[in-house]
């Protein structure tokens, strides 16, 4: 089922963190049906397959890989092929869908990419070290917590490290900062002047100033005479 066997080889660079069975969906049973039966439905797809397939997993395997998986993560999949023979796709995890409700996953999507074209994903960041900023009394702002690229998927990294422990108060990290950290292959998909980290000064609030009444004001708790007049009528 695949579109060529000799395209193999970047992909054997990657060092497969998980392995997942999955088995081939009877797409006569509804989905409901299925997860009743403690199975959540998936599709495997990608460049690299002749077709899609839809399958189904037991919903302790997914809870268990989602614990430890990241969307940079390889999944090896396994599974019986029309002919019932055994079957395995390197994949990522490309999306989940969980109920609204329950926060159950009730669907899940898998891409199998092509060794020679490039694809698009997210890297999340790990940020590392106390700045030297925050012992200072400032405090460590996140406002991004991944990077979007486009890369060969033998060059996806599961996470970039970025250590902010030399940061001072008002210092920043930009995307720029991050790119030499990328594979050559790796295109970011942000501007390059996008903050992924900065140290503030903490903004003290006095609460001294909570208690100050303006003059001619009512302060917190008074409520004037006319008001205390109708409350007391409502009482009755």
């Amino acid at each position: 089922s695949l579109k060529g066997k000799n395209k193999n080889r970047r992909l054997k660079t990657m060092a497969r963190a998980y392995t997942l069975e999955v088995v081939n969906r009877d797409q006569s049973k509804k989905a409901k049906v299925l997860r009743r039966e403690s199975m959540v439905p998936a599709v495997v797809y990608g460049p690299k397959l002749e077709k899609n397939f839809v399958v189904a997993i037991e919903y302790q395997k997914v809870t268990a890989l989602l614990e430890k998986a990241l969307e940079t993560s390889l999944v090896g999949l396994v599974f019986k092929n029309e002919k019932g023979v055994n079957e395995e796709h390197e994949a990522f995890i490309k999306s989940v869908q969980r109920d609204k409700t329950t926060d159950k996953v009730i669907h899940i999507d898998f891409y199998v990419p092509a060794n020679d074209r490039k694809m698009t994903i997210n890297i999340p960041f790990r940020f590392t070290g106390v700045p030297a900023g925050v012992t200072k009394g400032g405090v460590l702002q996140t406002p991004h917590h991944n990077i979007t690229v486009e890369l060969y998927p033998s060059d996806v990294l599961e996470t970039i490290t970025v250590d902010v422990s030399a940061m001072n108060i008002n210092d920043h990290k930009t995307v720029a900062d991050i790119i030499p950290l990328l594979p050559h292959s790796a295109k970011a998909h942000m501007e390059e002047t996008e903050v992924i980290a900065a140290v503030t000064k903490q903004v003290i609030v006095d609460t001294t100033a909570e208690g100050a009444v303006e003059e001619g004001a009512a302060a917190p708790g008074d409520v004037p005479a006319t008001a205390q007049k109708s409350e007391k009528k409502e009482e009755k």
